[in-house]
């Protein structure tokens, strides 16, 4: 091969190699490029799905404290009157925090309130059409002190910690019987129902502690 061809094929291979090397290195810039941009997208999505989980956590509804069986009226959680109820559910609230209503299953107290104008004591019918219930749900009357009995004065000698909470469900009694007027247990439904620890105050309001119960 004669010197001047010799001279063009080493530049022509030059230049194909540098050629090839360009678009070699923007082969690979471009790869870091789009690598990049799914490395970023990646992360947004991610972070875009995080928040829409947490926003549907937030407003996801709250579950409730016990089933409502079909049939059965839920607990009446309005409370009407203004401050003379607010005020009965503060005392009420506060003797009933932290205890539950023992039966087959133990459920916490929970306030309720109707507002109404009752002036004579609460008989099963009466209480029943506040709260709504059926017709076909069967209403018990008992007493504040049958009730409670199984928390005060029926408590098993071998529990240790029925017996240390004896003066807290005396005392959530007492609070009862002071802040309400003719006090009485109301409970709605069959073997699985709502006890309603319940009474009137000045006004005719009709306030208490519910609590879901369990006898079979």
């Amino acid at each position: 091969m004669e010197r001047s061809e010799c001279v063009r094929h080493i530049g022509h291979s030059r230049h194909i190699g540098h050629s090839r090397h360009i678009g070699h290195s923007r082969h690979i810039g471009r790869s870091r490029h789009i690598g990049h941009s799914r490395y970023l997208w990646s992360i947004r999505h991610v972070a875009l799905i995080a928040a829409c989980v947490t926003a549907a956590a937030c407003q996801r509804e709250p579950f409730p404290t016990a089933p409502v069986r079909a049939g059965m009226s839920a607990p009446p959680s309005r409370d009407e009157s203004g401050a003379t109820i607010s005020s009965y559910r503060a005392e009420l609230e506060a003797a009933a925090e932290g205890l539950v209503y023992t039966s087959e299953v133990d459920y916490p107290f929970e306030y309720f309130a109707v507002a109404a104008s009752i002036r004579e004591p609460l008989d099963a019918p009466t209480f029943a059409a506040l709260i709504g219930a059926s017709a076909e749900e069967p209403v018990e009357e008992r007493t504040l002190d049958d009730a409670l009995a199984r928390h005060i004065e029926r408590v098993d000698p071998a529990d240790a910690t029925a017996r240390t909470l004896v003066p807290r469900y005396q005392r959530l009694k007492e609070t009862i019987q002071e802040s309400l007027n003719d006090r009485t247990v109301f409970c709605v439904g069959g073997a699985f129902k709502r006890c309603y620890f319940t009474g009137t105050d000045e006004r005719g309001n009709v306030v208490g502690l519910a609590a879901w119960v369990l006898e079979t």
